[in-house]
């Protein structure tokens, strides 16, 4: 690829080029000032600076018509490709097959929704655009804006909320947690009470500094903490130590309904309220007018809308052969 001497492209103003332009067509400066939609006085002046500036005098008059120089002949061609190709990339926006389309999207996603979604999305999107791959990383609410921001990844999936002006932000739905154990280890019945939850053995589940991650604020409004014995980073080792262990832990309900069965767990509805946390999509604002990216994101939105509608109340936990009760919540939704 040449170099560009970008210092003295700079010092040129590359709209002199439309006034040569108009004027070879025209050969008239009066006609070419018309089909600029500028003044008279303006082409002249413009047809003034292409001279000083190419050393050449361009245009020569002969009556009525301007007559090109053998220069300005040479000049007329590229000149002509250049506004064309300048006008292609100003018009130029990629249309996005499915059917034909190659690439890797470059995803950022929550740990939890990333183990019920991906499947899920994966399934989908090969039944769709066999040609698209997927190179996936874990995100929090922390570290998502310079994961956006750094283009380490197009589009987020998570529990994310933003106050960046520039990250764009798509509602998905509303999660709910539920409390997770082993009834087999212990007999506490299908609904825990407030003073088993605070009092028993706990496996927590934080990215964080500290130990209760997302619960730290729904503690805190309650002035209690739980009995912590353990605190991981990831939700499928807090359900894997919960089914050979005697303790709780409290996981989202999108997930803890998919895999509870798999752990031999059983559910219970939290004895306190908590705040829904809302999953949804986000991605950098360059990315707006990307169909690639308007195309995942509806795929996304399809995707958990299915999810959604095989886990309504009241079968929501009767799907995961756990001995439970239905959660209730207003809205109808987990």
């Amino acid at each position: 690829m040449a170099t560009i001497d970008y210092f003295n492209l700079r010092s040129f103003d590359l709209n002199l080029f439309l006034a040569f332009d108009a004027i070879m067509i025209e050969r008239n400066v009066t006609r070419a000032a018309k089909r600029l939609r500028v003044r008279q006085p303006a082409m002249s002046h413009s047809l003034s600076m292409l001279r000083m500036m190419l050393q050449d005098e361009l245009f020569v008059r002969r009556g009525q018509i301007m007559e090109p120089t053998p220069y300005a002949l040479h000049l007329a061609t590229p000149v002509r490709r250049l506004l064309s190709q300048a006008q292609e990339v100003l018009t130029f926006r990629n249309k996005f097959d499915e059917r034909s389309e190659q690439r890797i999207f470059r995803m950022a996603c929550s740990a939890s929704l990333a183990a019920v979604m991906l499947p899920n999305l994966f399934v989908n999107v090969r039944a769709a655009a066999p040609g698209v791959r997927f190179a996936v990383r874990e995100a929090n609410q922390e570290t998502i804006p310079d994961i956006l921001k750094d283009g380490h990844s197009e589009i987020g999936v998570g529990y994310f909320e933003s106050s960046h002006g520039w990250i764009r932000q798509e509602a998905l739905f509303q999660e709910r947690y539920v409390c997770c154990f082993n009834n087999k280890l212990l007999k506490i019945g299908p609904r825990i009470d407030l003073e088993s939850y605070f009092e028993l053995p706990h496996v927590t589940v934080s990215t964080r500094d500290n130990q209760f991650g997302c619960l730290e604020k729904a503690f805190a409004k309650l002035g209690r903490s739980p009995n912590v014995t353990m605190s991981v980073s990831h939700f499928f080792p807090a359900a894997s130590i919960a089914a050979c262990t005697p303790v709780l832990t409290t996981l989202p309900a999108t997930l803890a309904t998919e895999y509870a069965a798999i752990f031999g767990l059983t559910l219970s509805p939290l004895p306190f309220d908590i705040e829904a946390y809302p999953a949804s999509i986000v991605w950098h604002s360059r990315m707006d007018g990307d169909d690639s990216i308007e195309w995942l994101r509806n795929r996304i939105k399809e995707v958990v809308k299915q999810m959604r509608s095989e886990l309504q109340l009241p079968d929501l936990l009767r799907r995961t052969g756990a001995d439970v009760i239905s959660i209730k919540n207003p809205s109808g939704n987990i």
